[in-house]
């Protein structure tokens, strides 16, 4: 099943502050999941931390500022790894850290209230100022417009171009995997600089943007297991900073791991399977419900079977069939 995790993270706080970050996990049906492993991660403030959820699917961080950080944005990091048959989610959400201080204050009133000053005068100005023909058909031919500021961006967009859309970031133990990190137009104005590249904190590649303002790498895992990816670029004036988790598996056991979740979910929704069900058996009772759908039951049954009975070699294109069959039994079951 789907799931979605939600933080709740303050906009602005000061070096040296304490802060708590809350995080509230549900499934797709918006029932709160207890129990379950919450992983924070916020680059240069905190390494990887975990707490698990109460029975309101809700748990929280107590996190302190480092003092020598300023004038920085940071993104909070939020992942929840799946469990049984509920599926990966996570959440990113960006943090400012100013200082603020007395004559920082009075400095900011000095300056607001020089500007609503000047305002007042343009304004008034403005007001008893009649508008000559060109500026009254402007203003009737925009009448009515609303403009929409288009959001800024400053995070680098890291993705991996082998893992189709609406898949899982999951890949092959032992399978080069190409990373590519783009950095976005509005981010900086300048991509020359470099960019570096960190897998679980360790620094693994350090490369020149090229002339589309993105880097690429091939990097090859050899142990199971979830991976923090983190890229940060600089060109000097400014920082900016991106951050995903990709989980590292054996297409066989994946497998064989989605094909048990989905037994699981089949209890759930008062199928008769048990521990002892064969296969086959689960194929007949799946077509008997669903006729229409057998060919994506004979897709979901075959690649079990294959993995978990053969001695083929079973690879990416193994899983990717065993995903599409079981998230569209998944709808239906």
């Amino acid at each position: 099943a789907h799931t979605e995790l939600n933080a709740s993270v303050p906009d602005t706080v000061k070096p040296g502050d304490t802060i708590t970050i809350g995080a509230v996990l549900r499934d797709d049906l918006r029932n709160p999941l207890e129990g379950k492993l919450i992983t924070l991660f916020i680059p240069g403030i905190t390494s990887e931390i975990t707490n698990q959820t109460n029975e309101e699917g809700k748990t929280s961080f107590n996190i302190s500022i480092p003092e020598d950080i300023k004038n920085a944005k940071k993104h909070v990091n939020l992942h929840f790894g799946g469990s049984g048959f509920y599926l990966p989610s996570s959440v990113s959400n960006p943090i400012n850290i100013n200082p603020s201080g007395g004559f920082l204050w009075f400095g900011l009133i000095l300056l607001t209230l020089s500007l609503l000053s000047v305002l007042s005068i343009v304004i008034y100005k403005y007001k008893w100022r009649k508008p000559d023909k060109g500026e009254a058909e402007a203003e009737k031919s925009t009448k009515g417009v609303v403009k929409v500021e288009q959001a800024e961006e400053d995070k680098i967009r890291i993705v991996f171009p082998q893992i189709k859309e609406n898949f899982p970031n999951v890949w092959g133990v032992g399978e080069e995997l190409q990373i590519s990190c783009a950095i976005p137009d509005e981010g900086t104005s300048s991509s020359k600089g470099k960019m570096e590249v960190y897998i679980d904190r360790t620094l693994a590649y350090v490369s020149d943007p090229d002339e589309n303002r993105q880097c690429h790498f091939i990097h090859t895992v050899n142990e199971k297991g979830e991976y923090s990816i983190n890229a940060n670029f600089s060109d000097g004036f400014e920082k900016l900073s991106g951050t995903t988790r990709i989980r590292i598996v054996n297409y066989r056991e994946e497998i064989t791991k989605l094909y048990k979740s989905f037994l699981e979910l089949l209890k759930k929704s008062n199928f008769a399977v048990q521990e002892e069900t064969t296969p086959r058996e689960v194929y007949e009772m799946l077509v008997t419900k669903f006729l229409e759908f057998e060919g994506t039951v004979d897709e979901f049954i075959g690649c079990f079977e294959i993995a978990c009975y053969s001695m083929h070699e079973i690879g990416r294109k193994d899983y990717e069939r065993m995903v599409i069959a079981r998230n569209e039994l998944e709808g239906r079951a």
